[in-house]
């Protein structure tokens, strides 16, 4: 027995100590505020009211059982671009969504998915194969599926994808066979090689009968067999946006039309199925631009209330409206409920939202069960109301606190951020600023992340962040730019007031929204909040005055980030297309070291050894310069970003990312090396999106974060005494050394 203890006792301290122990890293939501990424839609289950799906283009789904009051993670994606959402009419726990990359199928209410494309075509490694926008149920056959081959967000699906097809499975959706496709040409095809538009509506009307369709630049179609043959019906051809069908008369159909810049959108109705429409736009406050459609009324999100089809809501997302409207009888007429501002002389609710969108939305949805709810989403944030219209409260962010000219928010847990850069003060425990794309140009916290504020919003709030840099006196800088330059951002008083500089005056460039570089690294030095370096159209910006006036240097590479030295202030290095450069005197002379190629995000340990990502590119990974050589740590091309503890240089944290674009990720999320990258293993439980863009750990505490592109942040505790001896291993060779030596640019004489 004694010998059976001490053989047991020897293996327990084994698996403690190897690969094999019980990881205690799970990732929870940061809880940044709002969606701040593209929502595509939004479903109340039949079942329970409490129960909410949410899908975004980018940012897969999230799963309420509270009615909004929270959202939770979901598993079992490999991508996460999708569509709409269908409950089962019987069976609440069996949930369909539409993806680009396919149907997916939850048997659990909504937490975790599975593929279910048997029959379709094959994955693409780059573009999308089979869209699918919705599954649809037969009216008298559960086990009848059909798949609306499509995207109501018109995402990019690649070269020639599987547009326009109506996919019929007999199985409960594990095989699916094509039923019918519809052209461009506006004819119904069952040629397996026709060539397909997008199909972005389809469902069945209230008695089973008809299956009304809309596909782009195409009228409204029925088919009275299940999608055999089809009917055109030769109104709005390509005006329509938004379609919904009147829960208990099969007869009524819905539309909301688009602008035109001459004319703007409306709402119309039919009462015989789509053969002929009345326009029903008494109240509607429709406004014209010559010339400018989108700020030119136009009408989408229409819904109408399964328990009393009198209720209705509409929105007007033209850029200078942002209006929701209701009807109380039909469509008849309307009354403006919610706006960003109050109209005119017309009070109307005003809702406190932590992110910037005007209340313009896509989709409006009401709960089956309680007119009185209903759910508006857009691009930014969810809008709900109790009430039947009367209040309306942001259901992706909870208000915490307020100050002088600052809002603190906290986010329920659906963010769909694309991150880009996540850092923490090292001078100032507790303060961290997250950065991505769109509204995310410099979220700031003071609380330990609890809640955040967002204080540069001038000229105004988009075009996001790239890098942030702090000085031990308080100042912060920032970087910001989206397909183009945005200015540095300024900070002098711990996070109340921020300037944004640009223009001539500042020795930079104009603000551009497209057509120049995004600018990317910045860096102050610590104990000199005077001298700043930024790259700025991928050259080198120098400031000898806290950013008042810059000047531009050459290095003779396109750059890209700056990696100090956390021991030596005026010791950093400048990463570019084909390798590093270093300075040694504060950036008076810098020199080539040779790198990767391209060399991109970097780190810097405690004892000078310098870390480069290598994202894609022909010997892509994770590189380290030691000792004047170069080795490669990883060979995973995908990794994006690399952090080190700055307490302790063996634990080192990686995260993957891949493009949008194709229909399985190849991105494996974050890994870890608890032995200075000598072996590496894989942390992704709890993650909603293992495709990500930055990493960091926080210099006073266990905290790490990671960045996705597409579902917001995430953090977990990374416990000091866990040291797990990881799976992965690589072996630098002479070639990966090869790869890093330094060799100038050919460049043709001018």
């Amino acid at each position: 027995m004694q010998r059976i203890l001490s053989v047991t006792l020897v293996v327990i301290l084994w698996l403690c100590t190897s690969g094999w122990a019980q990881s205690p890293i799970t990732w929870q939501p940061l809880h940044e505020p709002g969606s701040g990424g593209a929502m595509v839609d939004l479903a109340v289950s039949s079942h329970d009211s409490k129960r909410l799906l949410v899908t975004g283009d980018m940012l897969g789904i999230g799963f309420s059982t509270d009615g909004g009051d929270s959202w939770q993670s979901t598993f079992g994606l490999r991508a996460w671009e999708c569509g709409s959402v269908t409950f089962h009419p019987r069976d609440p726990n069996v949930v369909w969504v539409g993806m680009v990359h396919g149907p997916h199928v939850s048997r659990d209410g909504g937490k975790t998915w599975a593929e279910k494309r048997g029959g379709m075509p094959a994955y693409r490694p780059f573009g999308h194969a089979t869209p699918i926008e919705k599954i649809l149920f037969h009216p008298q056959d559960e086990k009848q599926l059909f798949a609306i081959a499509g995207s109501s967000r018109r995402w990019d699906l690649g070269p020639d994808p599987q547009h326009g097809v109506i996919w019929h499975s007999t199985d409960a959706g594990e095989n699916w066979t094509r039923l019918c496709t519809f052209t461009k040409e506006g004819k119904v095809s069952t040629d397996a090689k026709a060539r397909g538009v997008n199909l972005w509506f389809a469902n069945f009307t209230a008695d089973g009968k008809t299956l009304v369709a809309v596909a782009d630049g195409l009228p409204i179609m029925t088919s009275a067999d299940f999608g055999k043959s089809w009917l055109t019906h030769d109104t709005f051809a390509s005006r329509i946006i938004s379609v919904a069908l009147h829960p208990k008369n099969a007869d009524i159909i819905y539309v909301a039309t688009d602008s035109t810049g001459k004319k703007g959108g409306s709402v119309y109705h039919s009462e015989d199925r789509g053969r002929s429409f009345v326009e029903i736009n008494t109240g509607l406050l429709i406004t014209t631009t010559p010339g400018n459609a989108n700020l030119t009324s136009r009408f989408n999100g229409l819904a109408i209330a399964a328990s009393d089809p009198s209720i209705m809501y509409v929105s007007d997302t033209a850029w200078n409206r942002g209006i929701v409207y209701k009807s109380v009888d039909a469509g008849k007429t309307w009354r403006p409920v919610l706006a960003r501002n109050n109209l005119d002389k017309t009070a109307v609710f005003s809702p406190k939202i932590a992110y910037f969108a005007g209340t313009a939305f896509n989709r409006i949805v009401i709960d089956p069960k309680n007119a009185d709810i209903a759910y508006a989403i857009n691009q930014e944030f969810i809008l709900r109301t109790r009430d039947g219209g009367k209040t309306w409260d942001d259901a992706t962010s909870q208000l915490m606190r307020e100050e002088k000219d600052r809002t603190f928010w906290r986010g329920r847990g659906y963010s769909g951020l694309c991150a880009r850069n996540f850092d923490f003060n090292p001078y100032k425990q507790g303060q961290s600023i997250l950065q991505g794309m769109d509204a995310a140009r410099a979220w700031l916290s003071d609380d330990n992340l609890t809640s955040w504020t967002y204080p540069l919003r001038e000229p105004n709030p988009w075009f996001g962040g790239h890098d942030a840099t702090f000085a031990k006196d308080g100042t912060i800088f920032i970087t910001s730019g989206q397909y183009g330059f945005w200015g540095i951002g300024r900070l002098r008083d711990g996070g109340k007031t921020w300037q944004l500089l640009h223009d001539a005056k500042h020795g930079l460039p104009k603000l551009t929204m497209g057509g120049a570089p995004e600018p990317l690294g910045i860096h102050v030095l610590p104990s000199d909040s005077s001298r700043v370096f930024a790259v700025v159209d991928r050259k080198l910006a120098i400031s000898t005055d806290s950013g008042d006036k810059w000047t531009i240097t050459d290095l003779g590479e396109k750059l890209k980030y700056i990696v100090p030295h956390p021991r030596d202030e005026r010791h950093f290095y400048i990463t570019s297309d084909r390798g590093v450069f270093v300075t040694t005197d504060a950036g008076k002379n810098f020199a080539p070291i040779g790198g990767p190629k391209p060399s991109t995000r970097g780190v810097v340990d405690s004892k000078g050894r310098l870390y480069v990502v290598a994202h894609e590119g022909s010997r892509g990974g994770l590189y380290r310069f030691a000792d004047n050589t170069w080795s490669r740590l990883h060979n995973d091309k995908w990794i994006k970003d690399v952090a080190i503890d700055p307490r302790d240089d063996n634990r080192l944290l990686v995260t993957t990312n891949q493009n949008p674009y194709s229909d399985i990720s190849l991105a494996t999320g974050v890994w870890l090396s608890a032995d200075a990258g000598k072996t590496w293993q894989q942390e992704n439980a709890g993650l909603a999106m293992t495709r990500g863009t930055c990493v960091a750990i926080d210099p006073f505490s266990d905290t790490i974060i990671f960045g996705s592109f597409g579902r917001g942040f995430f953090k977990a505790t990374w416990p000091r005494t866990y040291k797990p001896v990881g799976r992965f291993t690589y072996t630098s060779d002479a070639a990966d050394a090869d790869f890093c030596r330094y060799a100038p640019a050919t460049r043709t004489a001018k």
